[in-house]
């Protein structure tokens, strides 16, 4: 249970800073949103996918509709986070973050 809770403090952690380290990197590196995105969907991918296939043994993206699925689902993950990063470099974090989070009850069904 200890593991389950040190986890899950490291993703609330990792989630909680993006919007301040897009706003560090912006202002002090210059880093473009799209550089940004593309080097943290390029860390996490290889993990994911690992993680993907060790839980599933296999047994996943069996067929065309799978993969079409997949890859739709990637590409709406590397729009979000150039998406979120613009936004908090046009906003500020605290506007970019409440409206991550406040509007997604908005917009489901």
């Amino acid at each position: 249970m200890l593991t389950g809770l040190v986890l899950i403090a490291l993703a609330a952690i990792s989630w909680g800073t993006t919007g301040a380290t897009m706003a560090l990197l912006a202002e002090r590196a210059a880093a473009d949103p799209l550089l940004v995105g593309f080097i943290r969907l390029a860390v996490a991918a290889p993990f994911l996918l690992g993680a993907a296939w060790v839980s599933r043994r296999g047994s996943w993206l069996t067929g065309a509709r799978d993969t079409v699925a997949s890859l739709t689902m990637g590409c709406a993950m590397a729009a979000y986070q150039v998406f979120y990063f613009r936004a908090v470099m046009l906003t500020g974090v605290a506007v970019a973050a409440l409206l991550a989070i406040c509007s997604a009850p908005l917009m489901s069904p």
